[in-house]
């Protein structure tokens, strides 16, 4: 059993942690490999509703979030875990409308970072979400390290009007 200690007052402002709950949890009895099969790669954006936009619930498919749903070597490492290990078998990658990183100015946004921060790092910005979206399935069919690449489909959420595009899949690109 985990030690009792006390949370900082600033978590317990910002979310209701389970302490003594009588409720049996959502997980209990939830395998780790998701009933769908399914890996989903989408932007840390709080706005995206996956149970809403796709109809994927808990316990259905891995969620893989970082801004922008770029794959980066910590994304490739997830989903390759989650192929090798957990059985995954498709991967959607979701991007959406109105995302931080999609701007006409990449410059601008990393002199921001750089001001703030005092480091230059590679941000991942784009210009097009749908061009994004794309580039993305290409990189995950052509990774050596994702060994199932024969369902990979590319969407984007419109998070306006609460709809799905289809973007691309896997068939549009020869798998390596």
């Amino acid at each position: 059993m985990a030690p009792q200690i006390e949370a900082p007052t600033w978590l317990e402002g910002l979310i209701r942690l389970k302490k003594d709950s009588l409720e049996i949890p959502k997980s209990k009895g939830l395998s780790r490999n998701p009933k769908k099969s399914l890996a989903v790669l989408t932007c840390m954006d709080s706005r995206i509703d996956l149970e809403y936009l796709v109809d994927i619930g808990l316990g259905e498919a891995h969620i893989i979030r970082n801004a922008g749903a770029i794959l980066t070597q910590d994304v490739i490492r997830s989903l390759s875990l989650s192929q090798l290990t957990m059985g995954t078998t498709h991967i959607i990658v979701m991007g959406h409308t109105t995302c931080g990183l999609e701007t006409k100015e990449p410059n601008r946004l990393k002199e921001l970072v750089i001001g703030q921060i005092g480091i230059e790092m590679e941000l991942g910005t784009f210009s097009n979400v749908f061009d994004s979206v794309r580039e993305t399935v290409k990189n995950i069919v052509e990774s050596p390290y994702i060994p199932i690449k024969d369902h990979v489909a590319g969407l984007v959420a419109d998070l306006e009007q609460g709809s799905v595009t289809y973007v691309s899949s896997s068939s549009d690109f020869e798998i390596l």
